[in-house]
């Protein structure tokens, strides 16, 4: 009997939409930004400190602090932080330059020269 395989890219928008559910801001804020991060963890407080010098607004949830955040990690089979969302689009760990990438992939927008 063959088995059933699943393309892991399939299950993306199942998990964005999972998400969304978990987190409402999330499927009503167009170009929000949200962030799953944990304690002690220099990705996401190198991303913090980006978005703040950079003026660039976000919602942080945080694993430790949150249940929700943390069945919404899980469902997704969440490797590592921090991830970060844009209008149902993720992205895993953090650098700047990837990190404008993201964005203009996900709003269709490049970062004012000021947030760059």
């Amino acid at each position: 009997m063959m088995g059933l395989r699943m393309n892991r890219r399939a299950l993306i928008p199942v998990a964005v939409m999972m998400l969304a559910w978990l987190f409402p801001l999330m499927a009503t804020a167009s170009d929000n930004l949200v962030m799953l991060s944990i304690d002690f963890c220099p990705a996401c407080e190198a991303a913090k400190r980006y978005f703040k010098e950079n003026g660039i607004e976000y919602t942080e949830y945080n694993l430790n602090e949150s249940k929700r955040a943390r069945e919404a990690y899980e469902r997704l089979n969440g490797r590592g932080t921090p991830v970060l969302f844009i209008n149902g689009k993720s992205m895993n760990g953090f650098h700047p330059q990837r990190f404008r990438q993201f964005w203009m992939e996900a709003t269709g927008e490049t970062l004012p020269q000021s947030q760059r």
